[in-house]
């Protein structure tokens, strides 16, 4: 547990950005065809598990909302989906 602890400190300095980062290069791999991605699935669930509350703090930030009220702009043909979801 104190690993765990260590790491949550240190998540605090990486910028903003990094978390859209890693997930643009992330879909990009899965979406490459010749990209040969074995992990075991123990690890895969357990980068879940750290990775989404973090992504939940962001969006529910100043930071985060600015950022995603800037994406739906570039993106309108989301904004109607969110509107019936809300």
């Amino acid at each position: 547990m104190k690993s765990h602890i260590a790491n949550q400190t240190r998540l605090e300095v990486i910028p903003a950005n990094f978390l859209h980062t890693l997930w643009q290069r992330l879909k990009q791999l899965l979406r490459d065809t010749s990209a040969v991605l074995q992990l075991p699935k123990n690890l895969l669930k357990e980068y879940a598990m750290f990775l989404v509350p973090e992504i939940r703090k962001f969006y529910k930030s100043e930071e985060g909302r600015q950022y995603y009220a800037e994406w739906l702009k570039k993106h309108p043909e989301y904004q109607e989906q969110e509107k019936s979801s809300a």
